[in-house]
């Protein structure tokens, strides 16, 4: 792995300790952890809604809305995950702790990515069968 290094007054290499390469991520930590609390709360709603037209209504046809919910409670968690490596490891010095906060980092915008993607492409598909049916 390479070392991580920072440049004094006369141009020098000195290593960085994990707890400074981490100090991004520890000042965004309040912002972690408040969107992983509101994805998961979006996500429990969602599947409680998609519960409650499932039950009441018999709308398999809406079997998204649930799938949706279980994607926001797993992008909450993995950001709420984050958020506590990331803790610790600016308090401890851990570099384990920050390899696995930018791991799980990592996921999330991967499962973020890919959801906004499929979300477009349901809109398209939408709108052109609302397009069609209209004509």
């Amino acid at each position: 792995m390479d070392k991580q290094y920072r440049r004094d007054a006369h141009g020098a290499g000195q290593q960085l300790s994990a707890s400074e390469i981490s100090r991004p991520l520890y000042d965004a930590r309040q912002w972690m952890f408040s969107l992983s609390i509101l994805s998961v709360l979006a996500g429990i709603i969602l599947i409680l809604l998609f519960l409650v037209l499932l039950f009441g209504q018999g709308m398999w046809v809406l079997f998204p809305i649930g799938l949706v919910g279980a994607v926001h409670i797993w992008l909450g968690a993995l950001l709420y995950s984050s958020s506590e490596a990331t803790i610790l490891s600016h308090n401890r010095d851990d570099g384990y702790a920050l390899f696995l906060a930018l791991v799980r980092l990592r996921t999330w915008f991967k499962v973020y990515g890919c959801s906004i993607v499929l979300g477009l492409i349901a809109q398209v598909i939408f709108l052109l069968l609302m397009t069609h049916k209209i004509h």
